[in-house]
C-alpha cells in the first residue's frame, strides 16, 4: 500500500527573560531569583486533612511518589521502600502502589516490584509516579536504577495490572543522578524530573530525549524531592526538603520564580511528592497533597509512620500563554497549471497577543507565488513542476509555532514521481563486523549496534515503476527514528550495480555486491525523538545513484533496486520487521519528457483508525503527467461491515462517514483517460466511546478531568478527555447558572438560566422562561460574542414561576422542544415537568409567537417520582437523551442526576412508548460528580 511522505512535526520556540528553549534542542537555563537564606514568602499553607498510609490494610511505611487520575477524581500512591527487609523486619503485604479517593480510602492495590506477589514487576524503587492523562500511561521514576519507566496500562486501562506493557530511557546519560519526583506536561507533552542531587529540574520528551534544565537551588530549593505540573495555568510545583523548613516554589517551565509556598505547618518529617488537585469536600477547590515519608525503613525497621497530608494552596490565576497549534495541512500532488489551495489550522488561547501567521517557502526549483502569505488558508501558485516544500509560521506575540508541508507539481513534459516502501523482512538487513548477515531487525543501526559494529545496511526497494533513460531529479530514503542519538555521523549512499537485484540472505550478502560508481555522503542532524519522521531523517539528495540504475543497458520499469549504507557514527531507523508502515521508504522524482502518456500516481493514504461518531479523514495524493485528457478520481467502498458516505468522492482529499463500526477498504482510483491506478486504505472503525460526544453544564462547581468548571460554563467531553467550551464568566454570565444549552450552529448557542437577571446586550430583564442566543466570535478558555433574545416564554403562556425552561433542544425543521422546571399550562397544553413541549415558531426574538403541541409524555415511560423531572435534553438519530433532576429509575436502567440516559421512542406526543438503553449513555459518577447534577445537554 502507497503512503505519502510524513509530515515534518511542528517545533516551538518561546522567548522569556531567562532564556530560549527550543524544544528538541537541548538547552540548559540560566536563572536569577533570592537567595535560599533570603527566601520571601508569598503563601502559606494550612492542614485540611491527614492520611495515616500506616493505617491501610497493606500498609504503606514510607511512601514516595504521588500523582493525580483525573478520570477517576483519586490518587495514585507509590511507596519506594516497602518491600524491604531490615534486620528481619517487612512491612510488605503484596502492594507498593495504591489508588487512594481524596479523602485517603484506598480504592485498589497493586505491586510494581519484583518481591512476590508479583504483579507487574518494574521497579523496588517507584520514586516518583506521573499520569498521561490522553493515552492512561503512567510513568515511575527509579533514584536506584536511574530510569523513567513509561508503563502502557494495556486494555483495561488501569496501570499496574498484568496486561500492561513497559518502556524506559535511562537520566544518569545527561546527568540527571537521582531522579526523585517526576511530572507530566499536559500542555507540551514533555516530563519533568526532578534531582534531589544536583537540585536541577530536567525536561525530556515521554521517550527519553533531553530537552532542557533548570537550577532551583538559586531559589531556596535544597533537595528538591517532588516537581508537579499545574494544568490550569501551565506551571510548575517544585517541593523542597530543607533542614528550615519545607518550601514549594512555583516556577515558570523554563525555571523563572513566580512565588514561594511555606508548606511547614504539615510538619512533614521527610516530605517526599507533592500534588495539586481538587479538594476532597468536593468544593472545586485546588489543594496540594503533600506525601511525607517520615522515618526510613532502611534506619528504623519498625516504624511505620507515613502521612498524606492535605493543605490549602493558592488557587490558580490567569494561565500562562501556550504557544500556537500549526498544521500546514496534507502534502499535495497538482498537476500544472493548477493552483492548489493550502489548507491549513492554527488555533491559540488568544495570549499575550491575536496570533498571526506567515507562509513562506523552504526550497524548490521556481519561487511560489502566495494569494496572501499572511492568511492561514491560502493560495500558491508554482512557476515550474517539481518538489516545494512550504512553512506556515504562528507568532502569539511569546511562542513562535511552525508546521510544513510538501508540495508536488508536475505536468506535461515535468515531473513524475513514486514512493515505494521496504516490504519484506529480508529487503533492510544489515551486516555485521563479523560479516554475518542479519535479517529479522527490530531496527536498523547506521552503523554501531548494541552488541557489535555494523560494517553496512542493505535497503532493497520492489516494484520501481521508473522508465529506463528517465532523468532523475531527485532522490531520498526516508527514515523513522526508533532511537534518540545525537553523536557525529557521517554514512555513504551506494547503489548496487545491477538490473535486478534479488534480496539479501546468508549467501547474498550486503558487501559483496558491486557498487555504483556514484556515491553520496549524508552527515545526517542529531535524531532526538524517537518517532520523529523529518527532514533530519531524510537523506541526502541521491539522484546520482538512482539515475546511474535505471542508466544500466538491462533495467525496466518495476524492477528491483539496491542501496547500501557504510561509513561511521550511529543513527538507529525503524526497520520493516518492527513496524512495516515506519519502515525506511524511497522517494524518487523524474522528468517525464513529452513523451508517451504515463499511468497516474496514486496514494490512498496512510491505514487510521477513528471512533464514531468520528468520520475519517482521507488524506489522498494523486499525481499525473498531464497528458491525453484531465484526471478524474473517485472513492468508492471496497470492504467493511457497513455503508459508507463520501463528503465528496471526487475530492483526493475528503471525509467518510461510516454506518457502523467494523474494519472497512476504502479505494482511490484515477483515471487519465487512458491508464487508471488506485490504492487502497484500511480504516479500523471503533464504536462511540460511552458518554461521548457530549456538551453539558452542572449545577456546581467542579472540577472534571483537570479542568475548572463554574455552573455559567459548558464543558465538552470528547471521550478521551474534557474541555471547556464556553466561558460564562468572560461574557458576563458570573451571576447566572445555565440549565438549558442548545446548540443552533457551530458558533451560535441557545441558552436558559434557573433565574431572571440582565444578561448583557439583552433589553431589560431576562426571564428564566426566556431562551437567549449566543454568537460568539472565540469559544473556549477565551469566550468573546454577543447576547439576543431569541424567545421570549412571557409571550407564549410561560408566566408561572413553575414554567422556567430547564431544558431545550432545536429540532432541525426549526421547532424548539422545551421542558418546564413544574407544571405547565400554555397554547391549550397542560403537563408536568416530565413532559416535553413542541413549539413551533411563527415569530422569535423580541416578539415570540406561535403553537405548542405534546412532543413526549414522561409519565407514561416510567417517569413517575417527583425526582424524575427531565432537566435536561439532546436529540440525536431519533433517540432521547435524558437527565434528571435527582435519581432515576426505568425499565431497564437506572441511576443518578449527574447522569444521560436514552429512549428510543416507538410512538410520540400524548401516548409515548419507547425503551430505555442500559447502561446510561454518560455516567457523571465515574468522573467525581456524583455530588452534583447535570443541568443541561447537547450532542454536537
Amino acid at each position: 500500500m502507497s503512503s505519502r511522505s510524513d509530515r515534518v512535526r511542528a517545533f516551538s520556540t518561546r522567548i522569556s527573560m531567562s532564556g530560549l528553549v527550543l524544544v528538541g534542542v537541548i538547552a540548559v537555563f540560566a536563572v536569577t531569583g533570592a537567595s535560599a537564606a533570603g527566601t520571601a514568602i508569598d503563601f502559606t499553607a494550612s492542614v485540611v486533612n491527614t492520611v495515616d498510609t500506616a493505617a491501610f490494610a497493606k500498609p504503606s511505611p514510607d511512601p514516595s511518589g504521588l500523582t493525580y487520575l483525573p478520570g477517576s477524581n483519586t490518587l495514585l500512591l507509590s511507596d519506594a521502600d516497602v518491600e524491604e527487609v531490615v534486620d528481619g523486619t517487612t512491612h510488605f503485604q503484596g502492594a507498593n502502589v495504591w489508588e487512594l479517593t481524596l479523602g485517603g480510602s484506598v480504592v485498589r492495590t497493586t505491586n510494581l516490584s519484583t518481591v512476590e506477589p508479583t504483579v507487574f514487576p518494574v521497579s523496588e524503587e517507584p520514586s516518583g509516579v506521573a499520569f498521561k492523562p490522553s493515552s492512561g500511561h503512567c510513568f515511575v521514576s527509579d533514584d536506584s536504577q536511574k530510569q523513567i519507566y513509561d508503563l502502557n496500562p494495556g486494555v483495561d486501562g488501569a496501570c499496574g495490572t498484568g496486561d500492561d506493557s513497559s518502556t524506559f530511557f535511562a537520566t544518569s546519560g545527561v546527568g540527571n543522578l537521582d531522579p526523585e519526583g517526576i511530572a507530566y506536561d499536559s500542555w507540551n507533552d514533555r516530563l519533568f524530573v526532578a534531582d534531589g542531587t544536583n537540585r536541577e529540574i530536567y525536561q525530556y520528551t515521554t521517550t527519553g530525549a533531553l530537552v532542557g534544565q533548570f537550577d532551583v537551588q538559586v531559589h531556596g530549593v535544597e533537595d528538591p524531592e517532588s516537581v508537579e505540573f499545574n494544568t490550569v495555568s501551565g506551571t510548575l510545583f517544585v517541593l523542597s526538603n530543607r533542614q528550615s523548613g519545607p518550601i514549594v516554589i512555583e516556577t515558570t517551565t523554563n525555571g523563572t520564580l513566580i512565588r514561594t509556598i511555606d508548606v511547614s505547618a504539615a510538619g512533614a518529617n521527610k516530605p517526599t511528592a507533592l500534588v495539586y488537585a481538587p479538594a476532597s469536600n468536593g468544593s472545586g477547590l485546588m489543594r496540594f497533597y503533600l506525601v511525607d515519608r517520615g522515618a526510613a525503613t532502611a534506619s528504623n525497621p519498625t516504624v511505620v509512620d507515613g502521612k498524606v497530608y492535605e493543605l490549602t494552596a493558592p488557587q490558580p490565576g490567569t494561565p500562562l500563554n501556550a504557544p500556537p497549534a500549526v498544521d500546514a495541512g496534507p502534502d499535495r500532488a497538482v498537476v500544472l497549471p493548477t493552483v492548489p489551495t493550502l489548507d491549513a489550522t492554527v488555533s491559540d488561547d488568544g495570549r499575550p497577543n491575536p496570533v498571526t501567521s506567515l507562509w513562506t517557502q523552504l526550497s524548490g526549483p521556481g519561487t511560489i507565488t502566495f494569494g496572501d502569505p499572511t492568511a492561514v488558508d491560502t493560495t500558491a501558485s508554482a512557476p515550474v513542476a517539481g518538489t516545494y516544500v512550504l512553512r506556515l509560521t504562528a507568532y502569539d506575540g511569546e511562542f513562535t509555532t511552525f508546521d510544513e508541508m510538501t508540495l508536488v507539481v508536475s505536468g506535461t513534459g515535468s515531473v513524475a514521481f513514486l514512493d515505494v516502501r521496504i516490504n519484506a523482512s529480508p529487503d533492510d538487513a544489515e551486516e555485521t563486523d563479523t560479516n554475518s548477515i542479519r535479517l529479522a531487525n527490530a531496527d536498523l543501526d547506521m552503523l554501531i549496534d548494541d552488541t557489535q559494529n555494523n560494517l553496512g545496511v542493505g535497503l532493497r526497494f520492489n516494484g520501481i515503476a521508473i522508465p529506463k533513460g528517465s532523468a532523475i531529479t531527485n532522490a531520498y530514503v526516508q527514515f523513522e527514528a526508533d532511537q534518540a542519538w545525537g553523536n557525529p555521523t557521517s554514512l555513504t549512499i551506494e547503489g548496487q550495480a545491477a538490473d535486478n537485484p534479488p534480496t539479501f540472505s546468508g549467501t547474498n550478502k550486503i558487501l559483496p555486491r558491486p557498487r555504483t560508481v556514484a556515491d553520496v555522503t549524508w552527515t545526517p542532524a542529531p535524531w532526538l525523538t524517537v518517532g520523529e519522521v523529518g527532514f533530519d531523517q531524510r537523506t541526502a539528495n541521491l539522484a546520482a545513484v538512482i539515475q546511474e540504475i535505471v542508466n544500466r543497458p538491462g533495467w525496466a520499469s518495476s524492477n528491483s533496486l539496491v542501496l547500501i549504507v557504510t561509513g561511521s557514527g550511529r543513527r538507529v531507523a525503524e526497520a520493516w520487521d518492527s513496524n512495516p508502515a515506519a519502515a525506511p521508504l524511497l522517494h524518487v522524482e523524474w522528468t517525464t519528457g513529452g513523451g508517451g502518456n504515463q499511468a497516474p500516481s496514486v496514494s490512498a493514504g496512510t491505514d487510521q483508525a477513528i471512533t464514531l461518531p468520528s468520520v475519517a479523514v482521507l488524506d489522498g495524493t494523486v499525481a499525473d503527467d498531464g497528458q491525453v485528457a484531465p484526471l478524474a478520481t473517485t472513492w468508492s467502498q471496497v470492504g467493511g461491515p457497513g455503508t459508507v458516505a463520501f463528503g465528496d468522492a471526487s475530492a483526493v482529499d475528503t471525509t467518510a462517514t461510516f454506518s457502523q463500526p467494523g474494519s472497512y477498504t476504502l479505494r482511490l482510483t484515477a483515471f487519465d483517460g487512458q491508464h487508471t491506478s488506485a490504492d487502497e486504505v484500511a480504516v479500523a472503525v471503533n464504536p462511540a466511546v460511552a458518554g461521548s460526544p457530549l456538551y453539558f453544564s452542572l449545577e456546581n462547581l467542579a472540577t472534571v478531568g483537570g479542568v475548572t468548571a463554574e455552573n455559567e460554563d459548558i464543558l465538552f467531553f470528547d471521550g478521551t478527555g474534557f474541555s471547556l467550551t464556553f466561558d460564562g464568566s468572560d461574557v458576563g454570565l458570573a451571576s447566572f447558572r445555565i440549565d438549558a444549552l442548545a446548540w443552533l450552529d457551530a458558533d451560535s448557542l441557545l441558552l436558559s438560566f434557573d433565574a431572571a437577571g440582565a444578561v448583557p446586550g439583552v433589553v431589560g430583564t431576562t426571564d428564566d422562561s426566556d431562551l437567549v442566543r449566543f454568537d460568539a466570535t472565540s469559544l473556549g478558555s477565551n469566550t468573546a460574542g454577543a447576547f439576543s433574545l431569541y424567545f421570549d416564554g412571557s409571550d407564549v403562556e410561560l408566566t408561572a414561576g413553575s414554567e422556567d425552561v430547564d431544558a431545550v433542544e432545536l429540532l432541525p425543521n426549526g421547532h424548539v422542544l422545551i421542558s418546564t422546571f413544574g407544571a405547565v399550562t400554555a397554547g391549550g397544553f397542560s403537563g408536568d415537568d416530565k413532559d416535553l413541549l413542541e413549539f413551533t415558531p411563527s415569530l422569535l426574538g423580541a416578539v415570540t409567537a406561535g403553537t405548542y403541541t405534546h412532543y413526549f409524555d414522561g409519565s407514561d415511560v416510567d417517569l413517575t417520582t417527583s425526582g424524575e423531572d427531565v432537566d435536561a435534553l439532546a436529540v440525536a438519530s431519533g433517540k432521547l437523551l435524558v437527565s434528571t433532576l435527582n435519581n432515576f429509575s426505568v425499565t431497564g436502567v437506572g441511576g443518578g442526576d449527574e447522569d444521560v440516559f436514552v429512549f428510543t421512542p416507538t410512538t410520540l406526543g400524548a401516548t409515548t412508548s419507547g425503551t430505555y438503553s442500559s447502561p446510561v449513555y454518560f455516567d457523571g459518577s465515574a468522573f467525581g460528580l456524583a455530588a452534583n447534577d447535570v443541568l443541561a445537554i447537547d450532542l454536537p
